[in-house]
């Protein structure tokens, strides 16, 4: 009878357990989760956070919200936390920023609102830097971030921004909107300023990952962010726009600097990124202006040239080539915002060998169709 019990098929019994399927993943989750203060091995920690990621993708997303704040929590917890080897010696090396950097997106993908830390880490991040004095300090917010690995940061910050603004611009007011981009270039002018004045240029890992994913960023702003600057929102919501075009302007200077910088160094890592930055760039030119003329006050818009400056704000001194033509940018007069500056174009290189997916956000009419000044 035992037998029977258990080998014969109960559809009564699978369907029940289907349909409590959301229980027992909830169960199970909230079990697991108080083991997570007593992992003390990295490694250890991956697997734990992979698991519950298993478990949470067992049932629908509308019902796993808390599931994921839970999840993105822990992460957080091991964020904020030292880590060392089986031997006792600390934790370092490819492998250890490949955990880093998983924990960092598993915090970013699943803790959302105020459970996400990506505020506390902009707003502590200028004073964090300045501990950095030796090579083994860390930050103060993210305990397993300091100097070899800060490139990863900038990177999955990046992206966090780039998942705060999805999901605001999926389910929010045009109002809510404009705050998620504006607090999106709040936190990359502080990113600017960590490269800038906290000497974070040094390290060119650093400019790469800002360069890479700043692109993200400005690809979704000139596809959906840019239209709820114009129409009713650019009268309405003016000073909020105003604000946004004046973060904004920090970012782009700061690229442009990047790219005086990588035609001084002919550094080609960086060079593959910036035709579509400099057309991206060119574009955001374009249409601020396009939007001052709509709303009548395009004298508002004053064309000047800009010192040429590397990555760390100094002046230098370009070719012959690059002194005849100066990069632009345009200012906003009167007290309002400063667009971001005007780059100049690049020649088109081969898409399949140098930019094959570069391109993809964007159509043919809105790169760079208009430019023509030289780099």
């Amino acid at each position: 009878m035992l037998f029977t019990k258990c080998g014969s098929p109960n559809m009564s019994m699978s369907s029940k357990k289907i349909e409590h399927l959301t229980e027992l993943v909830t169960g199970s989750v909230e079990y697991l989760s108080t083991f997570h203060e007593y992992v003390s091995y990295l490694p250890a920690a991956v697997s734990y956070i992979k698991l519950l990621r298993g478990l949470s993708n067992l049932i629908p997303s509308p019902d796993n919200i808390a599931i994921q704040a839970k999840i993105g929590e822990i992460a957080w917890h091991f964020l904020t936390s030292r880590w060392y080897t089986l031997t006792g010696s600390e934790e370092k090396g490819a492998l250890y920023c490949a955990d880093v950097e998983f924990l960092l997106m598993t915090h970013f993908e699943f803790a959302r609102g105020t459970l996400c830390n990506l505020d506390k880490i902009f707003d502590n991040l200028l004073t964090d830097i300045d501990q950095l004095t030796e090579p083994e300090s860390r930050l103060g917010t993210i305990s397993t971030i300091g100097k070899s690995n800060l490139h990863i940061l900038i990177r999955c910050t990046c992206k966090g921004i780039l998942n705060e603004i999805k999901l605001k611009m999926s389910s929010g007011e045009s109002k809510e909107i404009l705050e998620s981009w504006l607090k999106a270039f709040d936190h990359m002018d502080i990113l600017v300023k960590a490269l800038k004045d906290k000497l974070m240029h040094k390290s060119k890992t650093n400019l790469v990952a800002f360069l890479k994913q700043s692109k993200e960023i400005f690809k979704l702003f000139l596809k959906e962010g840019f239209a709820h600057l114009t129409g009713d929102n650019f009268v309405s919501e003016n000073d909020l726009v105003c604000k946004i075009l004046k973060k904004l302007q920090s970012s782009t200077r700061y690229i442009q600097n990047i790219c005086n910088h990588t035609k001084k160094t002919e550094d080609l890592q960086l060079t593959k990124d910036l035709p579509i930055m400099k057309q991206m760039m060119e574009l955001i030119i374009l249409r601020v202006s396009g939007v001052m003329k709509e709303n009548k006050c395009g004298d508002a818009i004053q064309v000047a040239c800009l010192r040429i400056r590397d990555v760390a704000g100094r002046e230098i001194d370009m070719d012959e080539d690059s002194d005849a033509s100066e990069s632009e940018e345009e200012e906003v007069t009167g007290g309002s915002p400063e667009p971001s500056e005007n780059t100049d174009d690049v020649p088109e290189q081969d898409d399949e060998q140098t930019n094959e997916n570069d391109n993809s956000g964007l159509s043919d009419s809105e790169i760079g169709g208009d430019t023509s000044n030289s780099f």
